[in-house]
């Protein structure tokens, strides 16, 4: 049997910062539906998108969505990509500011999103 979740290595990987939450929302929601393109689109898999729970969101960030596809040889699905909005907590961790357009400063609000070659090896199973 081929084990999807031992074989990944390379990633698509992507951190950004925004001046307001909305637009950090924004992006979020825009990279998931990338994410499900990608899968459903190009490598013809049918994925579910949503929102994780407490429990399986990206430590530390606000909130993770997600995209998970159907293994039909062993009956369970598998996280195919993710993206976090990672709100301001490590803007004040790390004190990442800006200045914005008042010229005030202010702390970004951060994303970060990524899939793997778990895509291609979920593909193959």
């Amino acid at each position: 049997m081929l084990d999807c979740r031992s074989r990944e290595f390379l990633w698509h990987e992507g951190h950004t910062a925004f001046a307001t939450k909305e637009e950090a929302s924004t992006e979020v929601l825009q990279i998931l539906e990338l994410y499900r393109h990608i899968y459903e689109e190009f490598l013809a898999i049918p994925v579910m998108k949503g929102r994780k729970s407490e429990l399986g969101k990206f430590a530390g960030g606000l909130y993770t969505t997600g995209v998970e596809a159907f293994i039909p040889n062993t009956g369970r699905g598998i996280q195919g990509a993710t993206s976090h909005c990672l709100g301001q907590n490590f803007a004040k961790m790390f004190e990442i500011n800006f200045e914005n357009e008042k010229g005030e400063k202010s702390m970004f609000w951060q994303n970060s999103w990524a899939y793997s070659t778990r895509t291609v090896i979920t593909w193959a199973c």
